[in-house]
């Protein structure tokens, strides 16, 4: 079982570095690291109104950087 998944990390590797293009690959990841962006802002904000002024301050900040 570990061989085949060894050996199919591999087939995935050459498929991406063969025909995936890097130019279209950049866009696609700028785009979901902005969603995660908004989802982790709402994320915090959320987790504040539960832990208080001090520490829901400390989430917001952490998970905005």
């Amino acid at each position: 079982m570990g061989t085949r998944s060894h050996l199919w990390s591999y087939v995935n590797y050459y498929y991406f570095c063969v025909f995936v293009d890097s130019q279209k690959v950049f866009p696609v990841c700028f785009i979901s690291i902005i969603a995660l962006e908004k989802i982790f802002e709402w994320g915090g904000e959320q987790l504040a109104m539960y832990c208080g002024p001090d520490l829901g301050d400390l989430i917001v900040i952490t998970l905005n950087k």
